[in-house]
């Protein structure tokens, strides 16, 4: 990506701060896909995203409206952004939910009935094999991706007493870190920090797998992860 290879010959880093506790955040190198999360954060354009809607925010915008619209047409037709709407309607847990009896992934699937349409994660070893196979076969999409969010929320860490480095402390602040997230990230940030979920349908129970340090990491993806935390309203 010429950008990408620009910034890095200039040796341009993105936004360093340091944290109330003294720790150094930020500063890291340019990639793909943190330039590509600078150049759409609305923040910059006067707004605040909530959930799939962008509304006016209180903070002023630093870049005029016309110039972001104008690289967001630059994007959506020649940056990832094209091919990213293409995965939105991607499953959450596709890719790391596991089928924990039969060893094997667990993909999504869907069936319509009139004009609705039902989202499944299947196991792969019953789609080849037959039911008869799997004893965890399929289960709803939603339902799972709801016990999942509810189990990483409870896991979020706490600050302990003197502790003020900004972090996704607690349940209440990781839903608001999640749902300023745009839905075509929330995968891609599920991924950073879940390595895998495990899930047994003969027993009934699931186990999740988090990565060593998902939760710090969460904090230091953009320099704008930390200004998406205080802008979101509680």
């Amino acid at each position: 990506m010429p950008v990408v290879e620009e910034l890095e010959r200039r040796g341009w880093v993105n936004k360093r701060w340091l944290t109330k506790a003294g720790h150094q955040r930020g500063g890291l190198r340019f990639t793909k896909t943190n330039l590509y999360r600078l150049l759409t954060n609305v923040s910059y354009a006067g707004r605040v995203r909530y959930k799939t809607e962008v509304h006016a925010g209180e903070q002023p915008a630093i870049v005029d409206s016309e110039t972001f619209e104008r690289v967001q047409a630059l994007l959506r037709r020649n940056g990832p952004g094209s091919s990213r709407a293409r995965t939105r309607g991607s499953a959450l847990l596709q890719g790391v939910l596991r089928c924990l009896p039969c060893g094997c992934a667990m993909t999504p699937a869907h069936t319509k009935r009139g004009s609705r349409r039902y989202r499944y994660y299947t196991c792969t070893n019953a789609q080849k094999r037959g039911w008869q196979a799997c004893p965890s076969r399929s289960i709803p999409a939603a339902e799972m991706d709801k016990v999942v969010l509810a189990q990483i929320r409870g896991a979020c860490p706490h600050n302990g007493p003197g502790e003020t480095e900004p972090t996704l402390d607690g349940p209440g602040r990781f839903d608001r870190w999640w749902q300023a997230l745009a839905p075509q990230d929330q995968s891609e940030a599920l991924r950073g920090l879940v390595e895998k979920v495990d899930y047994d349908g003969r027993a009934g129970q699931l186990a999740i797998t988090f990565r060593p340090g998902g939760f710090e990491a969460l904090a230091d993806v953009s320099a704008e992860a930390a200004t998406i935390l205080e802008e979101v309203p509680a």
